[in-house]
């Protein structure tokens, strides 16, 4: 309900918006994570399809991002009947749909040793309107049957690489999008590292 209104709202004081990035924990925020259940792959793809169509209503050509959250996962960790466990931050299809089939050099591409059969943006890179947005997303690794996450080292470098290559300079407005920091997060009142080898000097 309230991303309903938050959408009406936002149109009728702003009008239509270029693009909109959603920033994770999309399917779900349930803190209590280890007593959440399953979910049915075709109820995930009911759901997803329902928030993209109320997000795009205040989105020019329906051009929406999204980023994962760490509670979007677990919720297809585990099979159900009707499903093995599978990508529950699966919204590449969307975005392709909006903005056109990413290149390959654009994204990188990570794999769940758990669903090996899944793919997962690690990160990608969009122009719109001449200005570049860049997303990050948890490794599904660190995020496995657990409400945790952290970013992978592969995938900040590739993330260095690309604001290397399209900003060489460092002038450019380029927006870099995640859910979680890029150094820290709290976590029961305690800061914890959003990387996995906390190796911030490398970037």
């Amino acid at each position: 309900k309230s991303l309903i209104q938050a959408n009406e709202i936002a149109a009728a004081e702003f009008g239509l918006a270029d693009v909109a990035i959603v920033g994770g924990d999309t399917v779900s925020d349930y803190p209590h994570w280890n007593k959440s259940c399953a979910l049915p792959r075709k109820n995930f793809l009911d759901i997803k399809n329902k928030i993209n169509d109320c997000i795009a209503e205040s989105v020019k050509d329906r051009k929406v991002l999204y980023v994962a959250g760490n509670n979007d996962m677990i919720l297809g960790d585990i099979g159900t009947e009707e499903n093995e466990p599978y990508n529950t931050t699966d919204f590449y299809d969307l975005m392709d749909r909006a903005f056109g089939v990413l290149p390959e050099n654009e994204k990188i591409i990570l794999k769940s040793e758990e669903k090996p059969g899944e793919l997962y943006w690690g990160a990608f890179h969009y122009v719109v309107n001449g200005i570049d947005f860049i997303g990050i997303n948890i490794d599904p690794n660190t995020a496995f049957n657990s409400h945790e996450g952290y970013y992978s080292n592969e995938t900040l470098l590739w993330v260095r690489d690309k604001l290397n290559e399209i900003d060489p300079d460092g002038r450019k407005c380029v927006f870099v999008v995640g859910h979680l920091s890029a150094i820290y997060y709290y976590n029961n009142g305690s800061l914890t590292e959003t990387m996995i080898n906390g190796d911030r000097a490398l970037f």
